[in-house]
């Protein structure tokens, strides 16, 4: 039977050891690991947190999903070691709990953890809590009371608003949330890397401050005033592509391959791409089951399903053609694609509304990085690198990505669709009033398809074309981006 004490025992473990698995987390060879995109926003909301004065409304409940990975305990324990070695605070009043572990080792929830902290190191309630505490919920979804939970800390500290909570889970925990949570917490999601990320990770390069958003100013915005900046930076910054030990293009050939999860950095092909076939089995024997009631049986029908996705050339997926060829129901087809899309190893693009509509046999898929792609078709033998037409897929997988992930974290584009007419561009972006037609080549520049596209389609301004090409160039109205810029978007 388990006894509070046992619970506090737990307690005083898991802070003595907090910071041993901080270190082993955020330091490769005895140096610290750099930090990604997403860790500069989180930073910037704990310190203000810390800095607030009692007539400011701060944020102080985020939400981190994402998929397995993505490097979400790595952000949150650099969080941790920021908070107690650059802020001073006390290790006492940091809780860093995996809800893995607590249902493992403990077979309780959370809260309960959580009230026993508060009451036997705080000695005293959520009401009367004085100090700032900082609450860091890992692998929140293996408590199916996340959520309830984690209101109720929230709500129970409202006026002193001095409790801090950081909750990471699967990228369906948003799916979880009350109406109520919805309100009051921030979701923020965490993707897999792009090109800038790996490089950091890899070489701490440093690309110069601001790049991103010239980048995306041009590519939504076509050539305004920005553009000649936008053009003066990537100058700069392919003189800095020189520093780097080896050619920007094998990086960025690496990078499509196999570069968009963290633990891969430095990690040999074929262990990078078994690793990625383990993440794939736990998400749909563990993380799909939080959104989606199947039998055993049901995973190889699964699993079929994302390989045919992989050896697709990228197009259209009819969803009653897809039934038949695997021989799975159509309902279960519906909702097995249904449900990868919730955890976010997968995403949908649908057609640009006009005379064909958004009909839902006719989607396009694409996983969330390139290197998911990539380690599918591995895994059936069908990777071959000398092969440019399975390589341009992947490159069209991670640009359309790239869009994704800007769409879920800056809003910008507000959707990403294709043109469903004969000969069109490969994607339609939308942007306030505007119609964005973008090319994706692997090649060299190809302005065809953009401008099929924009001959049928009215409020388009300006066209992208993604090539190989050297350096942005404009022609018209029609804007051609290196891929090795893009990717740093």
């Amino acid at each position: 039977m388990l006894t509070e004490e046992d619970i506090t025992k737990y307690i005083y473990n898991n802070l003595r050891e907090t910071p041993i698995l901080a270190n082993n987390y955020i330091t490769r060879n005895e140096e610290k690991l750099p930090q990604r995109n997403p860790y500069i926003k989180l930073e910037q909301y704990v310190d203000e947190f810390i800095k607030r004065n009692k007539e400011e409304k701060i944020e102080r409940w985020l939400v981190l999903p994402g998929l397995r990975g993505t490097g979400k305990t790595t952000l949150i324990l650099q969080i941790y070691d920021h908070l107690t070695n650059e802020v001073g605070i006390k290790k006492e009043n940091i809780l860093y709990l995996s809800a893995s572990d607590v249902k493992n080792y403990l077979g309780i929830g959370i809260r309960d953890v959580i009230s026993q902290y508060i009451k036997e190191i705080h000695r005293t309630s959520l009401v009367e809590l004085e100090e700032k505490i900082f609450i860091i919920i890992d692998e929140a979804h293996f408590d199916p009371r996340w959520d309830e939970t984690t209101k109720t800390l929230y709500d129970r500290t409202v006026g002193k608003d001095n409790l801090f909570i950081i909750v990471t889970g699967s990228s369906s925990i948003a799916l979880e949330m009350s109406t109520d949570s919805a309100r009051r917490k921030l979701k923020y999601s965490i993707f897999p890397m792009n090109l800038q990320e790996y490089l950091v990770l890899k070489y701490k390069f440093f690309p110069i401050h601001g790049t991103s958003n010239l980048i995306r100013d041009v590519i939504f915005n076509g050539k305004d005033e920005g553009f000649q900046r936008h053009i003066e930076n990537e100058n700069k910054l392919y003189k800095k592509f020189l520093e780097l030990p080896r050619s920007i293009d094998i990086e960025l050939e690496e990078f499509i391959y196999q570069g968009g999860f963290p633990f891969a950095i430095n990690m040999q092909p074929v262990l990078i791409y078994e690793k990625i076939a383990e993440l794939i089995e736990k998400i749909i024997c563990d993380d799909l089951s939080l959104v989606y009631n199947y039998n055993v049986g049901s995973r190889s029908d699964i699993t079929k399903m994302l390989m045919f996705l992989a050896l697709k050339p990228t197009g259209e997926v009819s969803q009653p053609k897809l039934s038949s060829a695997l021989q799975v129901p159509l309902a279960r087809v519906n909702q097995t694609l249904d449900a990868l899309e919730q955890t976010h190893l997968i995403f949908s693009v649908k057609p640009y509304e006009g005379a064909t509509g958004t009909v839902r046999d006719a989607w396009r898929y694409y996983f969330l990085s390139s290197t998911i792609k990539s380690a599918l078709l591995n895994k059936n033998g069908r990777l071959d690198r000398t092969d440019r037409t399975r390589y341009g897929e992947l490159v069209e997988n991670a640009v359309v990505s790239s869009f994704f992930r800007m769409m879920k974290t800056i809003n910008k584009p507000s959707g990403i669709f294709f043109d469903p007419g004969k000969g069109g561009a490969d994607i339609l972006l939308t942007f306030g009033d505007k119609l964005i037609p973008v090319e994706i080549c692997a090649g060299k520049k190809n302005y065809e398809q953009v401008n099929t596209t924009a001959r049928r389609y009215k409020k388009i301004t300006h066209k992208i074309v993604i090539s190989d090409e050297e350096k942005t160039k404009c022609e018209d109205d029609t804007i051609c981006i290196p891929l090795k810029t893009f990717l740093f978007s």
